[in-house]
């Protein structure tokens, strides 16, 4: 199993605090408690690929996000990335959240070998906000993004991510 991975730049736009998040596997139980809004049926995702959840450990039975991904040869495939449905929009109360688990592929493939680069087939309307949120470029004319080793280094330096056992 990977290590946990700790992301320390998800700010709580409720106090304006900082807070220290982590990204584990998602256990069998956890899907219990994910309540209505998800958009993608997560139950079926880990079926087909590996699937992360963040939390704040100090609130480790509240998913903040999930991300499923495949470990390809010389990169990470993100699949399927999903904020918590209370956390999108101008309500939203936790920024961050996809930027931290975009981290967490971004190291998961400097780990296997594949220098960051992660891929990404992005919704047409996602596309520009991935380019400038995250440094994510796109292929040719198609969905497909890409995030090259630069950019993986600079969304991890953006988002603080480290293993948790440093």
């Amino acid at each position: 199993m990977d290590k946990r991975i700790v992301i320390g730049m998800n700010e709580d736009l409720e106090t304006g605090r900082l807070i220290t998040t982590e990204v584990q596997p998602v256990e069998p139980d956890d899907f219990r408690g994910l309540g209505p809004g998800w958009r993608f049926n997560w139950r079926a995702a880990v079926e087909r690929m590996e699937v992360f959840k963040l939390i704040d450990p100090a609130a480790p039975d509240a998913i903040l996000g999930l991300l499923g991904l495949i470990r390809r040869e010389n990169y990470v495939e993100v699949t399927l990335l999903e904020s918590h449905p209370r956390n999108v929009g101008r309500t939203k109360r936790f920024q961050g959240i996809a930027g931290s688990l975009f981290v967490f592929a971004a190291q998961l493939s400097f780990k296997l070998g594949g220098d960051g680069f992660i891929a990404i087939d992005a919704k047409t309307e996602l596309m520009e906000y991935y380019r400038l949120a995250y440094g994510f470029e796109k292929l040719g004319h198609s969905q497909r993004m890409i995030l090259t080793t630069g950019a993986a280094a600079r969304l991890i330096g953006t988002y603080g991510g480290r293993p948790a056992d440093e």
